[in-house]
């Protein structure tokens, strides 16, 4: 019962930085919060292991971001950071934990201080 509250209150969230953030009609910021979605009970400690269904899809998304163009990572990254800011309980640290685990690499840091007008 837990489980599929914490689920209803993700699906919740996820679709308000949906309509709140002005860039979400950008691919990259749709691809990013759906990626991660399948990541966050891992990243607000609602349990330990990592999911195959989160490495399958930040791995996914590392690979499509690789060859998008400057500006989809500059959008990309501005969705995680604009996202990671209003997710309940995040630990940021335990994004980098996922995509050492997954195997994942992105262009740009995951992270709340990087420069997202750097991204490429």
């Amino acid at each position: 019962m837990a489980s599929s509250r914490c689920a209803a209150v993700l699906m919740i969230t996820i679709s308000m930085v949906a309509v709140t953030l002005p860039y979400t009609a950008d691919a990259s910021c749709l691809l990013m919060l759906e990626a991660w979605k399948q990541c966050t009970t891992y990243v607000t400690h609602k349990t330990d292991k990592i999911s195959p269904d989160c490495c399958k899809a930040v791995d996914a998304l590392a690979d499509k971001l690789e060859d998008a163009t400057k500006s989809e990572k500059v959008e990309a990254c501005n969705c995680f950071q604009a996202s990671a800011k209003i997710v309940r309980d995040l630990d940021i640290t335990l994004v980098d934990k996922v995509n050492d685990y997954c195997g994942a690499k992105f262009s740009f840091p995951l992270n709340l201080e990087f420069d997202c007008s750097k991204a490429s």
